[in-house]
């Protein structure tokens, strides 16, 4: 019975003891870990609004499952848009995006240098401050002393004088120092509030949060591989720019397309691949719905009043000049539009820079050349003296609708001058942009009333009102130029009002605008003169302002 028993006893342990193994083993084979991978980005496309990071980890996998965080992200990155890519010998088993506003965002070198440089010059402050009121106490404990001998007995005309220099000679050491610690401590204070106003502009908001993305795969055996992250982060963008360089009158023109790009995501991006999109996420890409258009009576409502009152790029190593070239013989320097390709898709373009970039994460904009356009352009004079005598010379560029150009402000430069600022709108319909290059004071315009035209008479229930203008253009350049000369007649709004042209010196009247345009060759010191009369009817009890 007793051996019965044992034998039932030890085939029963021998039973629960893998059981048991087992039971307690799967715990620690299920057991996910978790792991700090150092991530990096290799590619972004900058929008209009926003930018697509692409970032790349490498990773060594234990077997079993394990969680990878990618730490310090930008705080803007939209969860729905994370996308994760592996190679390796692993499975990509979920993803998810967490805050983090516990981690301090990791400073710029430029950021840690002012801080270094704040911290010397507090120090420094405060020893003056010291300095100076140790000066003060000496000051004080001078004039408090300043009484010589006692109630009973005098003082000696010659003990008076020696005090008397030993004080004033003393308290002119102390008022001369401290003036100079006075001077010390202003510029001091200067220069800590200048370093207080740059880290202010560099850190914007003062420890930022940042987000992190877990990603769990699952191994069978110790291995390694890759993962290729993709978001759309906000906190980024760029805006056209343009240069429009023009040199000779009836010289094609160059048009240098550029992006102000920037970016405060927090994110590093140092040597790149960079592209700038014209496509805008942010903007609704669904076309809308024409609702019926339900057309009554207005009944206007009450309304209760209410007496509230509304109120910078660093280019790669690579490309690094390898000998001294002779001043007469250097080449003429590239830019980084020398190493950018065009892509035009079915709904937008974008502009591949080929050359590592680095964009620092500041609120600050980085101009990057895009591309270098040719178009030809034909020149002209023109004036509108009513308005201004001045005489502006404009640019009429063709060519410009099958190019990639976004609407954007355009920086003037004729031989070689900065001129001004104007505007370019490739959305106009018109095939040929006009840009203004500036004034020319080569060309005089002078507009003046002739009294002799100028007169007010009646006729029967009708008054009529006549005037008379004359334009006189002068060239005083030493070249034929081609000169446009715009003026106006009024229009009348009012079938009471008649407006009757008498004179237009051959112009071109446009009798729905009441434009009138006078174009001509003007010769070196050659002179034209245009007259403009024209009368204006009307009843004799009403009242019009022409002039």
């Amino acid at each position: 019975m007793k051996k019965c028993i044992k034998i039932q006893g030890f085939r029963f342990f021998s039973f629960m003891l893998p059981l048991f193994l087992f039971l307690t083993a799967l715990p620690a084979a299920s057991q996910e870990q978790q792991k700090t991978v150092n991530s990096f980005a290799t590619e972004v496309k900058v929008f209009l609004s926003g930018a697509q990071v692409t970032r790349t980890a490498a990773l060594t996998i234990e077997p079993g499952v394990t969680v990878f965080v990618l730490e310090g992200l930008s705080q803007y990155i939209q969860p729905a848009t994370i996308q994760v890519n592996g190679r390796g010998n692993f499975i990509i088993m979920d993803v998810n995006h967490q805050m983090n506003y516990l981690r301090m965002r990791e400073k710029s070198r430029e950021v840690l240098m002012l801080e270094d440089s704040l911290q010397i010059l507090q120090e420094q402050l405060e020893f003056e401050r010291g300095m100076l009121w140790v000066s003060k106490e000496e000051e004080s404990l001078l004039l408090a002393n300043k009484n010589l001998g006692g109630a009973q007995t005098g003082v000696r005309s010659a003990d008076l004088k020696d005090a008397a220099d030993l004080f004033r000679n003393r308290l002119r050491e102390i008022k001369v120092r401290q003036l100079e610690l006075g001077r010390k401590i202003k510029s001091l204070e200067d220069s800590i509030q200048r370093i207080k106003n740059q880290l202010n502009s560099l850190q914007g908001i003062s420890n930022p949060p940042t987000s992190d993305i877990y990603v769990k795969v699952s191994a069978s055996a110790k291995t390694s591989g890759t993962l290729e992250v993709n978001y759309y982060t906000g906190g980024a963008g760029w805006q056209p720019l343009y240069d429009l360089r023009a040199g000779r009158i009836n010289e094609p023109v160059e048009v240098i397309s550029k992006a102000n790009v920037f970016q405060n995501t927090g994110e590093k991006w140092e040597k790149v691949k960079l592209s700038v999109s014209s496509a805008n996420p942010v903007q609704s890409g669904v076309k809308p719905i024409l609702q019926t258009w339900y057309l009554g009576f207005y009944e206007p409502i009450p309304q209760r009043v209410s007496s509230r009152r509304s109120l910078s790029p660093e280019s790669a190593k690579s490309y690094e000049m390898m000998a001294i070239v002779p001043e007469d013989e250097m080449v003429e320097a590239l830019s980084m539009a020398d190493y950018t390709t065009t892509i035009e898709t079915q709904v937008s373009f974008e502009f591949q820079i080929t050359m590592p970039y680095t964009l620092p994460s500041d609120t600050k904009k980085y101009t990057v050349d895009l591309q270098k356009l040719i178009f030809p352009a034909e020149f002209e004079y023109q004036c509108v003296p009513k308005i201004d005598t001045d005489v502006f010379l404009v640019a009429k560029v063709s060519g410009w609708e099958n190019q990639s150009l976004l609407p954007g402000e355009v920086q003037l430069f004729f031989e070689g001058t900065f001129v001004g600022k104007s505007y370019l709108d490739p959305r106009a319909t018109s095939d040929t942009l006009q840009i203004s290059l500036g004034r020319d004071k080569g060309i005089s315009i002078k507009r003046t009333r002739l009294p002799e035209f100028t007169e007010r008479r009646f006729l029967g229930q009708n008054r009529i009102e006549s005037r008379g203008w004359e334009i006189a253009a002068r060239n005083n350049k030493s070249m034929t130029v081609n000169l446009m000369i715009e003026d106006q007649l009024p229009v009348s709004t009012n079938k009471e009002i008649e407006i009757t042209p008498s004179e237009l010196s051959g112009g071109d009247f446009n009798k729905e605008t009441g434009k009138l345009i006078w174009r001509m060759e003007l010769s070196p010191s050659e002179s034209k003169t245009f007259r403009t009369k024209y009368s204006v009817r009307y009843p004799r009890n009403r009242t019009i302002i022409l002039d």
